[in-house]
């Protein structure tokens, strides 16, 4: 569901969604929107925070052992990938898997 900067504030008191793709041309309104989830999320007990920068030769399998690592002192865990769509959209397929998999 696509959701405009302006509404994402009423969305996210409603709860949190599993997966955010926060896209566009406006640096500023992508950061805004990356920050208000962030801190939704720690608020809702996600105070494990990873971010994974998706460059070439990105490892995929990296974004899975990271879900998969539970820590002792965090209930729930934010992973936060970072970097240009083209790129993230090449592990489509992976990202799939991810949001399927139980732990998503």
């Amino acid at each position: 569901m696509k959701i405009r900067p302006d509404l994402l504030a009423g969305q996210l008191k409603k709860g949190l969604s599993s997966v955010y793709i926060v896209a566009g041309d406006e640096p500023l309104q992508i950061e805004e929107a990356s920050t208000a989830i962030r801190s939704t999320a720690r608020k809702s007990g996600h105070t494990d925070h990873s971010v994974h920068t998706v460059e070439p030769r990105f490892d995929w399998s990296q974004l899975i052992q990271e879900a998969q690592h539970i820590s002792l002192f965090s209930e729930n865990k934010l992973l936060e990938l970072r970097g240009p769509l083209e790129r993230i959209a090449e592990g489509k397929k992976e990202l799939q898997a991810f949001c399927n998999a139980p732990f998503a």
